[in-house]
């Protein structure tokens, strides 16, 4: 039986049901992984308009191979009528006697997977390309603000402290900066280009797609708030520009 609270979390968030589902045994744990990573892709597009176009194909592809895995272990009722038509269903070789296959939705999955050309080392390809441009980007980003830090804030893992800290409020003194724990450091986006690599040697789809989205959700706070800090200080530098051509 399940909470009043329960119910409510499962009717309002999208993960939630993908979680319930996947501790039930219904949905692969990989699979329930990939379905929330992509309906964040859909949440960012439809109400913030963010849309990643370089991720958006294999985004697709991955999206439609899910679906089909999903079909393909589904279990459903089946009934027959001499009366009723299943033109829907023999577009896929499937005729009203086959319903009472086992394995009548593995091979409409099967079918839908054929007719459109789904390629998975291209996917691959575009997935690995996808996180080493964003991992790429983001260095480039740890290095402007590295240029304009104060020369107090020497050390090398400094940076990424800022990057986590409450900067809005208070830029903290470099020693007390340094007692703190931040959970990403320059180690960890080390550890991010390992785990793209990886991607490469991974035979099992849903494996590799699972290890994606490991990786993406990983680096998207740190690579927000990194962002967040060198758009402030963009437009410090071009305020001040500004200022100085007005005089």
């Amino acid at each position: 039986m399940l909470s009043d609270r329960k119910i409510e979390k499962l009717e309002r968030e999208f993960g939630a049901n993908a979680n319930f589902l996947a501790d039930r045994g219904k949905l692969d744990p990989a699979v329930a992984t990939i379905a929330k990573n992509l309906h964040r892709y859909r949440n960012g597009l439809y109400h913030r308009l963010q849309l990643r176009k370089e991720v958006l194909r294999p985004a697709t592809y991955v999206y439609f191979d899910v679906a089909c895995s999903v079909l393909a272990t589904w279990t459903f009722q089946r009934s027959w009528s001499s009366e009723e038509a299943y033109e829907d269903l023999a577009r896929f070789g499937v005729t009203q006697y086959d319903l009472f296959e086992n394995d009548v939705t593995n091979r409409v999955a099967s079918h839908l997977r054929a007719s459109v050309g789904i390629d998975l080392a291209s996917a691959r390809t575009a997935l690995i390309d996808h996180l080493n441009s964003r991992l790429d980007d983001l260095d480039e980003v740890i290095s402007q603000i590295r240029a304009v830090m104060p020369e107090e804030y020497g050390d090398p893992g400094d940076v990424f402290r800022i990057v986590q800290s409450n900067w809005k409020e208070r830029l903290l003194p470099p020693a007390e900066l340094r007692d703190r724990h931040f959970p990403t450091s320059e180690r960890m986006l080390q550890l991010w280009r390992r785990e793209t690599r990886s991607l490469a040697d991974i035979a099992d789809r849903y494996t590799m797609y699972a290890r994606y989205a490991t990786v993406e959700d990983a680096l998207q706070k740190f690579e927000q708030q990194a962002s967040d800090l060198h758009e402030t200080i963009e437009r410090a530098v071009e305020l001040a520009i500004d200022e100085e051509r007005g005089r």
